[in-house]
């Protein structure tokens, strides 16, 4: 069973994922894999959204498992 804070750790960090920008990469890595992060979540219908300082992902189907990493 995950923890919360798994949970809640997921979420922040596919949040930054998902706002990152990329200041250097050389070889392209980086900027490649948050590209396809962002096309998979686009995919998966997932939406960001914003209630003062919390930040969640709201599903388009409530209690569906979303992969996208």
């Amino acid at each position: 069973m995950l923890s919360y804070h798994r949970v809640k750790g997921a979420y922040i960090i596919t949040m930054i994922y998902f706002d990152a920008i990329v200041v250097l990469d050389r070889v392209g890595v980086l900027v490649e894999f948050l590209d396809t992060l962002r096309r998979r979540i686009m995919e998966a219908g997932l939406k960001g959204a914003r209630d003062g300082w919390a930040y969640y992902w709201v599903l388009t189907k409530p209690m569906e498992k979303v992969r996208v990493i």
